[in-house]
């Protein structure tokens, strides 16, 4: 699960990441008036040749989506702006 500020490179992100060699690729929009449009990082994570890119407009659906597809031995990495991680972990934390 990735999301990033406007500015950012998404090319640069996604790869430093190795982000076409996860098995799903979620994009989703920063909480923030600087967020990347979550369609736009997931334009750029198909182009570097991620195979399934799934596109959330909130990090909540975001959130969602990978607890939905996620195996019990599989791992979720939240990666991008802080603005994604912290509000990933706040909306987990009272999920679980």
């Amino acid at each position: 699960m990735v999301g990033a500020l406007r500015g950012r490179d998404p090319q640069m992100l996604l790869s430093a990441l190795r982000a076409d060699e996860f098995d799903v690729v979620i994009c989703c929009t920063a909480p923030s008036p600087r967020g990347l449009a979550a369609n736009d990082l997931g334009s750029a994570a198909k182009q570097m040749g991620c195979e399934q890119v799934v596109v959330c407009e909130t990090i909540e659906a975001a959130c969602d989506k990978a607890l939905s597809i996620a195996r019990e031995e599989d791992a979720v990495l939240v990666a991008g702006s802080l603005y994604v991680v912290g509000s990933a972990r706040t909306y987990l934390r009272r999920k679980l």
